[in-house]
Formats: structure tokens, C-alpha cells, sequence
């Protein structure tokens, strides 16, 4: 069985049901990658949480439900003064969404200043994929950065596969030019990489395939997957390119958790053995799926007649 280990922050989610009126849940990038994740590969892969919370009722009530989507808290830390974040979606007519934040008292930030050296080394060891995303390095308390850092690259020596996802928010740092130095190094040490056209647009790192490609070709990636929105997706291996069209959702209702639960379909599609062009296609369906419900994550009740249009697509 594959241990996955996946690094960033939860947060509780206020998604809005009508006027005024919002539900509460949990998300935030990698979690709900997680989830999805879980969900398809159960008795394939365990997928377990780096991060943490606080020892209130709020963080007690996040771990249970990792635990129900079956997600490993062997490695969700408890902050003794900390809590978690928390966010407000906003979405408009066309179903794109706008946030607002409160992250200021989020344990998460202190993952890596919780965990000890021999507790690290264990999950070294038992890591067979590690998965971050531009929003996991931003969150990071400064005085810990380097500590990640030497993590990873310790992941990186012994062969690990490190899948690093290019989410970008620029409200997470304090400049451009510290995001850009954190980027090339999660570049530097990534096996596959979820390079997402807007977010490294905003990074001068390419507005378009080719851009994004040439940008990040010195990078010895072994598994490039450029994502431009309806534009399709562009995945690199072993020098050879491939163009896959993505067709448009007709009905979109919040595209929150899109890039996500696509990381999630292609993960799980190559881990089982898929072709590029399968993967992609998996991927899409799944996203395209998470973007006509409301909030980052389908209801499990609710996501199981999904899988198994989606086990259709893998078994055509």
C-alpha cells in the first residue's frame, strides 16, 4: 500500500447556501485534495495529514471528520494555544468564487516547530509520496522555513516522489521576489508538478504552454502537468508533450476545490496504472463533477454514484 503524505492547512469553511446564509465545513487546498484522493484509492493508499491544530472543540471536530474521510492524524500535531483558520466564500453569477480569510491564530503554521527530529525522521521513512502546494510553503512560519526545507530535500535524496502543486495566493506573502526564491526550490526538488498557467503568470514564470514550459525546463521534473483553465492541459514526460482538450461545464456552481480534486483524479489514475491521456481525462471528470456542487467537498453520499461513473471512464 502506498503511504501518501500530504503537508498544508485545514480550515473551516463558510460556504454560502442563500442570502445571508452560510454552511460550515472544513477545506483548504491540500485537504481537499486529500479527500478525493482517499476516497478513490482506499485499500491502494493511505493518505495521511501533515499539519496542525489547536485542543479546542473546533480542532477536535476537524481531526473526527479526517478521520471519518479515513485520513491518518498520525501526523496532525496539536498546538497548546492555537486554533485553525477559517474562510468566507463569496461567489458571483458565473460561479467564481472570492475569499475572505482568518489564518492569524492557524496552528498549522507551527507544523514544522511541533514536530521533533526523530518524529520527522520516522515520517521519512515511511513516506513513499509527499504532496505540497505553494499555499503549504507561504503558511509556514518564517523562523521554520529552512526546517521544511531540509525535510524535502532529505525526501528528495532517498528517491522519494515529491508532487508540489503551484497554487499561488499573493496575499500569503510579503513579496513577490521571496514567493519567486520559494518556488524555484519546490521546482527544484519535485518529481511531478501541477503547474498551474495563472499562478505562474503572476510569478513571471509564463502566460501561456509554451511559456510555462520553457520557464520551467532547466527543473529535472519528471512529470510536468500544465493546467490553463478551458484551455486544456499540457503534460511533459520524459521530453515527450502531449495536448489534452478539456471540455466545458455547461452548469458551474462553485469552482472551489476545481484544481484540487483534478490533482486528486491524476494522482490516483497514475497510480493505478493510467496513460497520460486517461489520467487527464479522469481528472477532468472528477473536477468537472466537485465544480456543480457547492463548497470544496461533495458529500460522501453524494460522491458515490460519481465514482462510479468515474470507475466507468477508467474501465472504457
Amino acid at each position: 500500500m502506498k503511504k501518501i503524505v500530504v503537508f498544508g492547512e485545514c480550515m473551516l469553511e463558510f460556504a454560502p447556501l442563500a442570502a445571508q446564509q452560510y454552511q460550515r465545513g472544513i477545506a483548504g487546498d491540500v485537504y481537499n485534495t486529500s479527500v478525493y484522493l482517499q476516497r478513490l484509492a482506499t485499500g491502494l493508499a493511505q493518505v495521511s495529514l501533515l499539519s496542525a491544530v489547536g485542543r479546542d472543540a473546533v480542532s477536535d471536530n476537524m481531526v473526527s471528520q479526517f478521520q471519518v474521510e479515513q485520513i491518518s492524524t498520525d501526523y496532525v500535531y496539536r498546538h497548546p494555544e492555537q486554533t485553525v483558520g477559517a474562510y468566507l466564500i463569496d461567489i458571483d453569477s458565473a460561479g467564481e468564487r472570492s475569499f475572505t480569510y482568518w489564518r492569524g491564530q492557524a496552528a498549522a503554521r507551527e507544523t514544522f516547530a511541533l514536530a521533533n527530529d526523530k518524529q520527522l525522521s520516522q515520517l521519512i521513512e515511511r513516506t513513499d509520496i509527499f504532496y505540497f502546494s505553494g499555499i503549504s510553503i507561504a503558511i509556514i512560519a518564517k523562523n521554520d522555513r529552512e526546517r521544511f526545507w531540509q525535510f524535502v530535500e532529505r525526501l528528495a535524496a532517498l528517491g522519494k516522489q515529491i508532487v508540489f502543486d503551484t497554487n499561488f495566493r499573493p496575499q500569503l506573502w510579503p513579496d513577490k521576489a521571496l514567493a519567486q526564491q520559494a518556488f524555484q526550490r519546490a521546482l527544484r526538488v519535485s518529481t511531478t508538478v501541477f503547474a498551474g498557467v495563472e499562478d505562474l503568470e503572476q510569478l513571471a514564470m509564463g502566460n501561456c504552454f509554451n511559456s510555462v514550459a520553457m520557464s520551467l525546463n532547466d527543473f529535472a521534473i519528471d512529470e510536468l502537468v500544465i493546467k490553463h483553465g478551458e484551455h486544456g492541459v499540457q503534460v511533459i514526460q520524459d521530453e515527450k508533450s502531449q495536448f489534452i482538450a478539456i471540455e466545458p461545464v455547461a452548469n458551474v456552481v462553485d469552482t472551489t476545490s476545481a484544481g484540487d480534486s483534478f490533482n486528486a483524479g491524476y494522482l490516483y489514475a497514475r497510480l493505478v496504472g493510467s496513460n497520460i491521456t486517461l489520467s487527464v481525462s479522469y481528472a477532468s471528470l472528477l473536477a468537472a463533477h466537485v465544480i456543480q456542487h457547492r463548497g470544496a467537498i461533495i458529500a460522501a453520499e453524494e460522491f458515490a454514484p460519481i465514482q462510479v461513473s468515474l470507475n466507468t471512464l477508467m474501465q472504457s
